[in-house]
């Protein structure tokens, strides 16, 4: 299985935080989350958010192009070729595709890596908050 698939499930396994630190989101929809393995391999049933599913050819063509209109941004990234890597092989290995949000989130974490090698830090917990809303990668 993948290593990025593993360790979330020991987080999700682990559940280090109490209620008092979790989102509205997952208060609301985490009962009905569903991650985890049995002998077939891996369960995933999400709730209150996109579920994974295969992309058709159109829709990767589409997501291609509207991937190349950030462009000008992304290429400023320069963690962004190695994380949109790793994203989009998740993605595939989920039995998904590269999506928006996909490349949403690889395009946050590039910047959270960026910034956290300009500046040397070596975070071990971080909060994000409001990434995927209106705004997003404006300049």
């Amino acid at each position: 299985m993948n290593p990025v698939v593993e360790s979330l499930l020991e987080i999700v396994q682990a559940d280090p935080l109490p209620a008092a630190h979790t989102s509205s989101h997952w208060q609301r929809y985490g009962r009905e989350v569903i991650a985890e393995r049995n002998d077939s391999g891996l369960i995933l049933r999400a709730a209150g958010f996109e579920t994974l599913h295969p992309m058709g050819v159109l829709s990767q063509v589409l997501h291609a192009v509207e991937r190349l209109s950030y462009r000008p941004v992304t290429s400023e990234l320069k963690s962004y070729p190695r994380i949109w890597r790793a994203a989009r092989d998740l993605a595939h290995e989920l039995s998904s595709g590269p999506n928006f949000n996909v490349f949403k989130s690889a395009c946050v974490l590039s910047v959270l890596v960026d910034h956290w090698a300009e500046f040397k830090l070596i975070p071990k917990t971080f909060a994000l908050i409001g990434a995927m809303g209106m705004g997003f990668l404006e300049r």
